[in-house]
This record gives C-alpha cells, structure tokens and sequence, in this order.
C-alpha cells in the first residue's frame, strides 16, 4: 500500500480534517484516504451523469462524419494559428473545411480565408502545444450544439447544430463573426438545410 502524507494544507483545513477524523474514529490519514475516495466516487457519479444527458428516449446522440472532422479539424486550425487553445473560431473553420458549411457561408459573405484572418487578428500566437484544450466557449458551442439536436428531437449531432452552437454563446469570437456578417439562427438553419 502507498503511503500519503497530508503537507502544506491550510490550518483551517487540518483542523476540520482532525475534527471530522475524531469524530469518526479514525487517523487523520485514514479519513483523508475516505475522503479522497468518495471525491473520486463523486467525480464517477458526475461523469455518468453527464453521459445520460446525451441519452434520449431514442437511443445514444452521435456526432455525424462531416461534424465529427469538422470538430476535431478544430485543434489543427488552432495549431496552425499558434494559439495556444481551441477557441469558437477554430471550430468555424473546422465547419468550413466542409464544403456544405462552405457553401451555406457563403451567402453571409463568410470564408475560410476571411475567418482565418479574423482568427489570426483576435488572438496572438502563443506557445506551441502538444495537445491543446477547447477553451470554455467551445465546449460551451458543443453543448448547445447537442442541446440543438435535442430541441430538433434529432438522434445525431451535424454540422448545422454544432454551428448553431458556436452562434448561441454570445461574445465568442465565432458568434461574433457570424454576427457581424448578419447570420442569426434564423437564417442560418434554412442556409444549411
């Protein structure tokens, strides 16, 4: 069995941590053991329950093939700009390497080579990455793009809701751009299917 050493916690938090300890009888490290263990419970619980959101009456909700590349095309973008995490941007030109995004676009006056430009102005090159995270917005895009699929009571996650996804999450440079060019859901939706 490993051995853990409890160090550097705060004086309140030892404290709490002795009392809860006598409390129930045993050593300090046991109870931190205890406490750790139901931590990690509780962090499993959470993960499934986050997994049964995606869970409908109608089966398992999965990213379609275009959706799918367009997604994880996003990482490339951002490595290829120098930046440092995945942003909204970064999964709009994800979408625009898929030529039906490509074409829907368009009509909004929205390119590949126009949102890389805006993508590249927005945010400098930081430290290359060996993997970099979605940023916070982006995975916000991607749970309004399931939360679309939902409200469209559809069993699958396409390019149009991971594209509604990126406009809902107001102040991202993706919204933004779509913003700017006079996309709203409204016309979006219709331009993609």
């Amino acid at each position: 069995m490993a051995t853990l050493h409890v160090r550097n916690v705060p004086e309140e938090l030892y404290e709490a941590l002795r009392a809860n300890a006598a409390v129930e009888g045993r050593s300090i490290g046991a109870q931190t053991v205890s406490l750790l263990q139901r931590a990690l419970e509780d962090r499993s619980t959470i993960r499934e329950r986050l997994r049964s959101q995606i869970t409908t009456s109608f089966g398992r909700v999965r990213f379609l093939k275009q959706a799918r590349a367009a997604v994880g095309a996003a990482p490339e973008e951002a490595r290829a700009l120098g930046h440092g995490e995945v942003g909204t941007e970064h999964l709009l030109l994800g979408l625009l390497r898929c030529d039906e995004v490509a074409d829907a676009l368009t009509k909004f006056g929205i390119t590949y080579d126009e949102v890389r430009r805006r993508a590249a102005q927005l945010r400098p090159p930081g430290e290359p990455a060996t993997r970099l995270a979605f940023s916070a917005e982006a995975k916000q895009a991607l749970e309004g793009a399931l939360r679309e699929s939902l409200a469209m009571r559809h069993r699958h996650i396409g390019v149009e809701h991971v594209l509604l996804g990126i406009w809902a999450v107001g102040g991202s440079a993706g919204a933004e751009i779509l913003r700017d060019a006079g996309a709203d859901r409204d016309t979006l939706l219709p331009a993609l299917l």
